[in-house]
This record gives structure tokens, C-alpha cells and sequence, in this order.
């Protein structure tokens, strides 16, 4: 089988990649950036003929899309346009994993986070990821393209060089044992962490197993981690201090029902204690 990745260079794509090649599939990586590229993506679905696609391109900071909530629409929204309207038109039985997120949750009412559970996003970010989802929609219904979504919910690993995990280790290595370190928030802040890893094996599952008519599933380890907890495992040695401060496009509890994807046969295998050690 041969498998178009997008964004084959970055976080995800990276480990999508090496789970591609394991299973002994052909990948073809898609380095162009969507959508200024949209004329070569064109060609290059044409002339390769792709039997499945792993959408990884795109923004994934909430910070950056409140910043500049444009850059993030044209690299999400109108990437994923141009993507899918290059499938219809040169390989419409192209079997499509598209990545969303929780943030389309925001802050839910209730845990853990089931796919029917409102979707009431708080950020740009979230809202874009909400349009992508409007879009596998309307080009499975409309078009008949066989796509899915994967919510991912807080991921982690080699190589993310942003977000919570990253933050607490870097502030870690800059200071002193003898002070603490200072995150925003309460620390009672919850977040449903999966290992890239995982996150890749759970994008092939969907791939083979999906039934492809732009349904969502979460792709998350169903555990709950408050943020103080997760600063006491990265960093035992320090103190810890929190502002109180919530910021902006944040949410405050997280935690997955996964029952959708179990049913597909997965599990994760990388636990939090262990994915920590060895990213």
C-alpha cells in the first residue's frame, strides 16, 4: 500500500512515518506547504495515485492562532480544503486520516470527553480544527471521499519542542535545584497525555479500520494528569509554583473516553511514567 503523509517533516508526521514503514507500506512524504502548493499536491495525487493519506501539516500551537488567528486558518482550513479537493478530483477512493483535536471541546461539561459531547472550541485553533472537521463532512457526503477524523488530545514525545511537557523540562535544566519553578495556572489543570508514538499507532488503526464516513474518534489514553502531578514527575527535585493565571484559549479539564477507538482494537502501549524517560 502506498501512503501519502503530509507534514512528514514535523512532530507527528515523523513518527507516522517510521509506522508506515514498519508495516511495510510505500510512503510518500508530501514536504509542500498548503495551501501555496495546492497546484503541486494536484500533480503529485495524480501521478502517484495514493491508496491512503495521513493528513499530519498544519499549526498545532493555541498561542500562535491567537496571535495570528489568519496564518492559522490558511494553514489548517484552507490546507485541508485544498487537500481533499485534490483527492476528489485524482484519487477519490483514497482512504483519509485527518488530524483534529480536543480543542474543539473546549471546556467540556462533562468526563470524560465522549465524540458526541458538545463541541463549544475556545480558541482560534479550536474553531479552525472544527471547520477541518466540517470539511471531511462535506467532501464524504457531497463527494462520497473516504476520510476520518482523530482527535488527539495532549500529545508528547521526541522532537515537540512547545506545550506543557516540553515547558516544565526546559524550566527544569534553567534553574536552580534550591528554586522553584514557575507555571501558569492552578496546577489542578487536567490533560489526557499519549505518546506520539501511540498517537501514530492509532492513526494506522483508523486507516485500516475506519469506516471512513468523516466520523471522529479520540485518540488519547483515557487517564486524567493534573498539571501539578505532571511537574512533580518531570522535575521531583524542584519546587513548584503556580500563578493562578489561566491564559487565554485554555482549557481547564481533559479527559478521554477512548471506548470508540478500543473498539477498533487499540490500546495504547507506552505509559506516561515510561514515555517521560524515554523522550
Amino acid at each position: 500500500m502506498q501512503v501519502l503523509i503530509t507534514g512528514a517533516n514535523g512532530f507527528i508526521g515523523k513518527a507516522v512515518v517510521a509506522a508506515c514503514v514498519a508495516e511495510g507500506w510505500r510512503v510518500l512524504a508530501a514536504p509542500l506547504r498548503l495551501p501555496d502548493h495546492a497546484a503541486q499536491l494536484h500533480h503529485l495525487i495524480a501521478t502517484r495515485l495514493p491508496d491512503a493519506c495521513i493528513h499530519c501539516a498544519g499549526p498545532a500551537s493555541v498561542r500562535d492562532s491567537i496571535i495570528d488567528p489568519q496564518r492559522d486558518f490558511e494553514n489548517s482550513v484552507s490546507a485541508t480544503f485544498a487537500l481533499l479537493d485534490a483527492l476528489r478530483h485524482t484519487a477519490p477512493r483514497c482512504r483519509t486520516v485527518l488530524l483534529s483535536s480536543a480543542a474543539v471541546y473546549g471546556n467540556p461539561q462533562t468526563l470524560p470527553i465522549r465524540e458526541d459531547s458538545p463541541l463549544s472550541p475556545i480558541s482560534p485553533y479550536g474553531f479552525h480544527k472544527r471547520m477541518v472537521e466540517q470539511l471531511a463532512a462535506e467532501f464524504h457526503q457531497v463527494y462520497g471521499l473516504p476520510v476520518t477524523l482523530a482527535r488527539i488530545f495532549s500529545a508528547y514525545g521526541a522532537g515537540l519542542k512547545r506545550q506543557v511537557v516540553w515547558d516544565i523540562r526546559q524550566k527544569a535544566q534553567a534553574t536552580p535545584s534550591d528554586q522553584p519553578i514557575r507555571l501558569s495556572g492552578s496546577g489542578n489543570e487536567t490533560r489526557d497525555f499519549i505518546h506520539v508514538d501511540d498517537v501514530a499507532r492509532a492513526l494506522l488503526a483508523l486507516l485500516k479500520h475506519a469506516p471512513m464516513q468523516a466520523e471522529a474518534f479520540n485518540v488519547a489514553s483515557g487517564r486524567s494528569v493534573s498539571i501539578r502531578t505532571l511537574a512533580h514527575t518531570i522535575a521531583p527535585q524542584h519546587r513548584i509554583e503556580f500563578d493562578g493565571l489561566v491564559r487565554l484559549g485554555d482549557p481547564l479539564y481533559w479527559q478521554a473516553d477512548v471506548s470508540r477507538l478500543a473498539a477498533l482494537g487499540f490500546a495504547c502501549q507506552i505509559e506516561l511514567d515510561q514515555g517521560l524517560k524515554t523522550d
